[in-house]
């Protein structure tokens, strides 16, 4: 449970980071002044300034903020000042942090597939596992068998050769899954 929590924490605080960042960025790339970088809110545990900005830690780290000046008309405005910018780079502070957490989605599904792969699908009806117990498994019908033919009266499963192009016949099966267990089954 503590695992879990401390997970959960772990992994929206890197989502709001990259948040954060894409405001953060963009902001200072627009010549904006970026009075705060915060992650978390609360009291500070841990800040430093550096230039004209304030990297700061909070107690609670469910959230985060940019504070950008001048983004409301009571504060004092000057030329780097949020709303003394242009509409469109202000649109593109606020679409920012938007922006990278599909940036981030993107990364991360990239490193997923890069690391785990994905699963190819047959475009043919090959068995790919049995369950055990199963009439199939009692049939030896194992990994890589093909299912090649529907009759009224059973399937014919082929396996394919390894000297030939051609599939070779395995056995053929009718009646039903009790029926085709009893009668396959001579172990």
């Amino acid at each position: 449970m503590g695992l879990t929590i401390l997970a959960t924490i772990f992994v929206f605080s890197v989502i709001v980071f990259v948040h954060e960042l894409g405001h953060f960025a963009t902001a200072k790339w627009a010549g904006m002044q970026v009075d705060e970088f915060a992650l978390g809110f609360g009291p500070k545990v841990y800040s430093v300034r550096r230039g004209d900005t304030e990297y700061s830690l909070r107690a609670i780290p469910l959230g985060g903020f940019n504070r950008i000046a001048g983004m409301t008309e009571e504060e004092d405005l000057n030329d780097k000042s949020f709303l003394s910018k242009p509409v469109w780079k202000r649109m593109i502070v606020i679409a920012a942090g938007g922006i990278m957490n599909f940036v981030l989605a993107i990364v991360l599904l990239w490193g997923l597939f890069f690391v785990v792969g994905t699963v190819t699908v047959s475009p043919e009806a090959v068995v790919g596992s049995t369950i055990a117990g199963s009439p199939a498994l009692c049939l030896k019908c194992t990994t890589g068998i093909l299912v090649i033919i529907k009759f009224p009266n059973g399937l014919i499963f082929l396996r394919p050769s390894r000297h030939t192009a051609t599939p070779s016949l395995l056995w053929k099966s009718n009646g039903t899954a009790r029926s085709r267990a009893s009668k396959w089954c001579l172990t």
